[in-house]
């Protein structure tokens, strides 16, 4: 099996409390390369909800420097902060941020593609930017599927979702008939 987990993670740009207070948390995918790199991520998480949590448990750089060892990490999905930044059009803090996180990671770091499974523009045409952003980096590439569940736990997934996000299936249905989706 392959055992890894999507951390949220505190801007690497992020220098001030301030700025961290209102700074989202960004994605970021970790998977464990052996039994050392599993006790590592273990580590991360652990870390991230005893002294960095903050509406969600939160890694930081030096963590991620600390403990990446046997631990490959990729940018993730859009809400990652190399895909943020490209989608802000920051072209130099996009390749800072990279730069630093493969030298955190001793070069395990590789910048993600996401098929969502359907014609979502926005994400075919974020593809070609990090693919494009990992040429002239010399980066490796992960393609990943963004599924949130599989189709036989979407009975209970919604209520999964709720608690998440301290509200009642009732209040989520209603956005939900008003056109926010609400499940993803």
């Amino acid at each position: 099996p392959i055992y890894g987990c999507e951390l949220y993670m505190d801007s690497v740009e992020s220098l001030s409390e301030a700025s961290l207070k209102k700074d989202p948390p960004r994605h970021l995918l970790a998977l464990a390369l052996s039994s050392k790199g599993f006790s590592n991520l273990v580590k991360i998480l652990s870390i991230a909800h005893k002294t960095n949590f903050r509406k969600k448990p939160r890694t930081t750089l030096e963590h991620i420097r600390e403990y990446s060892e046997d631990v490959y990490f990729s940018s993730a999905c859009i809400a990652g902060e190399l895909p943020s930044l490209l989608l802000e059009n920051r072209e130099t803090d996009a390749r800072e941020f990279f730069r630093k996180m493969r030298d955190a990671t001793d070069g395990k770091f590789a910048v993600e593609l996401v098929d969502t499974g359907d014609a979502d523009k926005r994400g075919l045409e974020m593809n070609a930017r990090l693919y494009d952003f990992a040429q002239s980096e010399g980066a490796r590439t992960i393609l990943t599927c963004d599924a949130h569940c599989f189709p036989r736990d979407l009975e209970w997934y919604p209520y999964i979702m709720a608690a998440s996000r301290k509200t009642s299936l009732e209040k989520m249905n209603a956005k939900a008939s008003d056109g926010e989706t609400e499940y993803g």
